[in-house]
């Protein structure tokens, strides 16, 4: 059978490898078999609530076998998975569940008081499962299994939407994004070579459903045939024990995830001998975690650039260039080269020129894997996704001689002081490589004279004794004095998104808030 969407994917594993592992969630364990099985009941079931193919409906809870059944249920009548941000206020879910135009929902235990408060003005949901039953809502294991487990045959054709994906929304409402079935399939031939999946891979899921990192690297291993290990929250003391214990080969870890996994006690001392590749990406590494890392784990490592309107990754930095006593360790701070699907390229973001190797402008891409569109938003669509097919990314950087990329910041959180633009991202990976700094954030603060300047805030780690005045002179030794932060301020803990990538806006208000300009 040819392969060319979710749902004939599990029918063909039904068929071949029926009783091999697809699913462990603690000591909970689901077959090939058994999910072909509870994802037709899920299909059947949606069938007979009205949802049809190209209808959405949305999944509201952590990683979970539910998550799966759900998943390819949907893919089996061609319905979309529009996923939702569990960690959203209750109103911002009401948008997003509002504006994708969710017929059905899905809601774990630990999100039902968020339902509550918004349920009644949820203007297009026609049907509530919950995982776990509720008073007023019937249980989804109770709903799928009392649905017929006969396959209705469907499925997404060609570029049909397949996951429709809301952006971060760290600025203003989220926007939603189309990603086509063929755009996902493409990915998925690409991102099986480049890191290292094969028939026997044992695959961590670990990063959340609603966000393209989730679902795409879920859905490389399921359609690799692969065993996939469900982990429900990211604690990083949680994820040594369960990836060394069940055998992980493959995961995909934001930075900050490695960095504090490799802060856990004992983690050197695990064993690692199933890991063959950690896949990293998401936002940016700084040298230092990355090296603590590949000594820690001892394994192949790659880094990926990606983001959702371009269905996951386009690039990879691979295990051969992660050289790091080489005469090209200059690269551990590259994306790497993007992937024979995608051309790349810098512009300059005012007059749209094409810049030179070393020159950093706005990221481009071209692929046959982006989205299709923004939903319901063709302006915003217009704006990033150019009539000849580019794709403008919003981030900031450049490409060396060799091809490879390097990643400066996002176009939005530059700084420009007196004249001179300044990317947080550069000093920030300066600050990370002294020892006393667990985590970092540089931001633009106001000034009288130059504009803005820029300001770091500073996470330090326990017992560690640096001051602010030792922290600007460490940053001063690596990097143009001009370019360095005007003053640290010691902070709790550095907020981020789902992803990883921190939350900017957020802490820079308090220092804007009081002024007419943002900038």
């Amino acid at each position: 059978m040819t392969t060319t969407n979710l749902a004939d994917v599990l029918r063909t594993h039904a068929a071949t490898i029926p009783d091999k592992t697809a699913l462990i969630q603690d000591d909970r364990i689901v077959s090939f078999g058994e999910l072909h099985d509870r994802s037709n009941r899920v299909a059947t079931g949606l069938t007979s609530e009205g949802i049809g193919h190209g209808d959405h409906i949305g999944f509201l809870d952590k990683n979970s076998i539910e998550f799966f059944d759900f998943l390819f249920g949907a893919a089996k009548i061609g319905a979309v998975h529009a996923g939702i941000n569990w960690r959203l206020t209750p109103s911002e879910m009401e948008y997003v569940i509002n504006d994708a135009g969710s017929k059905l929902l899905v809601v774990g235990q630990e999100y039902v008081p968020a339902l509550e408060e918004i349920e009644d003005r949820l203007v297009t949901v026609e049907r509530i499962l919950v995982i776990g039953g509720h008073e007023r809502h019937e249980d989804f294991d109770n709903w799928r299994d009392r649905h017929a487990a006969e396959d209705p045959g469907g499925g997404a054709i060609e570029s049909d939407t397949v996951f429709l994906l809301y952006s971060s929304g760290t600025t203003g409402f989220p926007k939603g994004i189309l990603v086509p079935n063929d755009g996902f399939f493409r990915l998925v031939h690409h991102g099986t070579k480049a890191w290292k999946f094969d028939r026997d891979s044992v695959n961590l899921v670990n990063l959340p459903m609603f966000h393209i990192g989730g679902v795409g690297w879920s859905g490389l291993g399921m359609i690799n045939g692969n065993t996939s290990v469900i982990v429900r929250d990211n604690e990083p003391a949680l994820l040594v024990d369960v990836m060394s214990k069940r055998g992980v080969t493959n995961a995909f870890l934001v930075p900050v995830l490695l960095q504090f996994m490799t802060d856990v006690p004992g983690v050197a001392e695990a064993d690692w001998s199933a890991l063959r590749l950690l896949l990293y990406g998401g936002a940016p590494i700084s040298e230092s975690v990355l090296r603590t890392s590949i000594s820690v784990f001892g394994c192949e490592f790659a880094g990926s650039y990606g983001l959702t309107e371009s269905t996951n990754g386009v690039t990879t930095l691979s295990w051969k260039d992660h050289d790091l006593d080489g005469p090209n360790t200059h690269r551990l701070l590259s994306i790497g080269l993007p992937h024979p699907n995608v051309e790349l390229k810098i512009v300059d973001p005012v007059s749209f020129s094409d810049l030179p190797p070393g020159e950093v402008g706005e990221i481009w891409i071209k692929s046959d894997q982006v989205m299709k569109s923004y939903w319901n938003n063709p302006e915003a669509t217009k704006e990033t996704l150019r009539a000849d097919g580019w794709l403008r990314t919003g981030d900031a950087g450049s490409v060396d001689e060799d091809g490879y990329a390097y990643i400066q910041d996002r176009i939005k959180d530059m700084i420009i002081s007196g004249g001179e633009n300044i990317y947080p991202a550069e000093l920030e990976n300066a600050l990370m490589e002294h020892p006393d700094v667990s985590d970092v954030a540089v931001i633009g603060v106001p000034h009288e004279i130059w504009g803005e300047t820029p300001k770091a805030l500073v996470v330090l780690v326990k017992n560690a004794t640096a001051s602010p005045d030792h922290l600007l002179e460490h940053c001063r030794s690596l990097i143009a004095s001009y370019k360095c932060p005007k003053s640290v301020e010691f902070r709790d803990v550095i907020p981020r998104n789902a992803s990883g990538k921190i939350l900017k806006n957020e802490l820079r208000a308090p220092y804007w808030e009081q002024l007419d300009r943002k900038v």
